[in-house]
C-alpha cells in the first residue's frame, strides 16, 4: 500500500513538471508571437499613427516589401483620413483642428493625393456649413430666392445639413413662386414689362417645368421685349445720325472710290477714342445687298463691320463727316442702314450697345418695309 502511494506521487509530480514545461513553451511561443506582432509594419505603422513625428511612419512604409502589408498600410491610413473628415463632418471636431491634423502629415510620401482629397472634402464640408448658416440668415430676413440659391450649395457630403436644406428649399419655393406671381400682376398694372419679366425668367430658373409660371411667362415676354427695345433705342451713347453713299463721277472713280459715309454723334460727356458700326445695304428695291469693300475679294457679307479708329469726337459732337469706307466699283447699293456696335473712350471705359442685337435681328437680310 505505501509503495503505490509513493508511485502516486512520484507520477504527480511527474505530471506536474510536463505541466509547467508545455506552459513554459506555450509562452514562449506567445512570446514570440507578440513580439513578432509588434515588430510587423503593419502594427507598428498603426501604433505610431497619431505621433506627432511622421519621420517614423514613412521609414515604415518605405522599407516594407511585402505587397500585403503597404496595402494594409494604406489602408490604416486612408480610413485615419477618413475618419478625420467623418469627425468634422458630425460636428465633434472643429475645422482648424481636422485641418491641423491632416497636415500633419503632408510630408509622409506616397499619400499626397489621399491627402489632398480628405482636405477638399473639409473644404467643400465648410462651405456647405457656412452656406447652410447663410441661406437660414436669408430666410430670416425674407430673403427667399436668395435662400433657396444658398440651400442649393449644401451638398450631400455634408449629412448634418444636407436633408435640412433639401426641406428648406421645397417650403420656400411655394413661398417664391405666390410672392413673385403676385409681384409680377403688380408690375404688369404698372406697365413694368421688362421688370415684371426679369421676375418671372428668375422664377422659372428656380422652379422650372412649372405649367403656371411658363404660362405667365408666356404671357408677357413679347410686351417686354417689345418695351426693352425701346428702352435701348432711347438709351444709346452713341447714334447714327444720318448714312449715305459719297458718290464719285465716273472718271474719277478708280482714284476715288465711292464710300459709305456713316454720321454718329456722341451723346455722353466723354471723348470717343474708336467705335465700330454694323452696317446693312440694299438695292434701289429695299432688298439687302452684300458689301463688298474695294479690294476684298471674298464676296462681301450682308453684315459689314465698320472700324473707326483714333477719331477723337469730343462730348455732344458728331464725327464721321468725309470719312468712310471705300466699295467695290460695281456695288450697286442705293441705300444703307447703320449703328453703333461699341465705343472706346479716352478716359479707358468702353460701351457695347444693347440695341445692336434686336437692331440687327430686325433688320439684317430683310427687305426694307
Amino acid at each position: 500500500m505505501e509503495e503505490k502511494i509513493e508511485e502516486t506521487k512520484v507520477n504527480k509530480k511527474s505530471n506536474k513538471k510536463v505541466i509547467l514545461i508545455v506552459l513554459a513553451v506555450v509562452a514562449i511561443f506567445i512570446a514570440i508571437l507578440v513580439a513578432d506582432h509588434l515588430n510587423n509594419p503593419v502594427t507598428r505603422f498603426e501604433r505610431n499613427l497619431d505621433n506627432a513625428d511622421v519621420s517614423e511612419l514613412q521609414e515604415i512604409y518605405q522599407t516594407t516589401e511585402s505587397y500585403d502589408e503597404k496595402k494594409s498600410i494604406e489602408k490604416i491610413f486612408t480610413d485615419k483620413l477618413k475618419d478625420i473628415v467623418d469627425e468634422f463632418i458630425n460636428g465633434t471636431k472643429g475645422y482648424e483642428t481636422a485641418i491641423e491634423e491632416i497636415d500633419r502629415y503632408k510630408e509622409l510620401g506616397g499619400f499626397a493625393s489621399d491627402i489632398k482629397a480628405a482636405k477638399e472634402d473639409i473644404e467643400k464640408v465648410k462651405n456647405s456649413k457656412d452656406k447652410f448658416v447663410e441661406g437660414q440668415n436669408y430666410e430670416r430676413d425674407g430673403k427667399i430666392l436668395e435662400a433657396i440659391k444658398t440651400f442649393e450649395e449644401v451638398i450631400e457630403l455634408d449629412e448634418k445639413n444636407y436633408k435640412s436644406a433639401q426641406n428648406h428649399i421645397k417650403d420656400n419655393k411655394e413661398k417664391l413662386k405666390t410672392q413673385t406671381l403676385t409681384e409680377v400682376d403688380t408690375l404688369i398694372s404698372n406697365n413694368d414689362y421688362i421688370t415684371a419679366n426679369q421676375k418671372i425668367n428668375e422664377l422659372k430658373k428656380v422652379i422650372p417645368n412649372d405649367d403656371v409660371i411658363i404660362q405667365k411667362s408666356n404671357e408677357i415676354k413679347d410686351k417686354a421685349k417689345q418695351q426693352e427695345i425701346e428702352k435701348y433705342k432711347n438709351e444709346q451713347e452713341v447714334t447714327v445720325e444720318r448714312t449715305g453713299i459719297a458718290i464719285q463721277h465716273d472718271e474719277y472713280k478708280s482714284l476715288y472710290p465711292d464710300m459709305i459715309e456713316v454720321i454718329i454723334k456722341n451723346n455722353t460727356n466723354k471723348t470717343i477714342k474708336d467705335y465700330n458700326l454694323a452696317i446693312l445695304a440694299y438695292d434701289k428695291n429695299n432688298y439687302p445687298l452684300k458689301i463688298k469693300p474695294k479690294y476684298d475679294y471674298r464676296g462681301g457679307a450682308f453684315e459689314f463691320t465698320g472700324q473707326a479708329d483714333n477719331v477723337n469726337i469730343i462730348a455732344g459732337a458728331t464725327g464721321g463727316k468725309d470719312y468712310g469706307w471705300e466699295l467695290d466699283s460695281d456695288h450697286g447699293i442705293s441705300k444703307v442702314l447703320a449703328i453703333v456696335k461699341d465705343v472706346t473712350y479716352y478716359d479707358g471705359t468702353t460701351w457695347e450697345n444693347p440695341y445692336y442685337p434686336y437692331w440687327i435681328e430686325q433688320y439684317k437680310e430683310k427687305p426694307l418695309q
